[in-house]
């Protein structure tokens, strides 16, 4: 990637900006997967207690590979915002 020396202020921006591009992109991602799981939920609503609970261990499963990828998105994007601030250490 090219470096780039940013003006007063435009840092700043270009972070707000990215910021907002990446909030949406996370809502609609939420969004999606919440009504995927609605709609699949609706499958098993009226199935026998065993099958209910199996769903709550399959959502729950779900929220955990969910978060498990949120965490290995933020540790990713933290160690490259190390290595742009740091420098390679080759």
């Amino acid at each position: 990637t090219k470096k780039k020396v940013y003006m007063e202020g435009e840092f700043e921006e270009a972070q707000k900006a990215h910021r907002e591009q990446v909030r949406g992109q996370f809502t609609r991602c939420y969004q999606e997967i919440k009504q995927t799981m609605a709609q699949t939920f609706l499958t098993f609503a009226n199935d026998s207690d065993e099958v209910r609970h199996e769903w709550v261990k399959y959502t729950k499963k779900i929220d955990r590979k969910v978060e498990d990828a949120l965490r290995a998105t933020v540790k990713k994007s933290l160690q490259e915002l190390s290595r742009l601030l740091n420098g390679d250490k080759k």
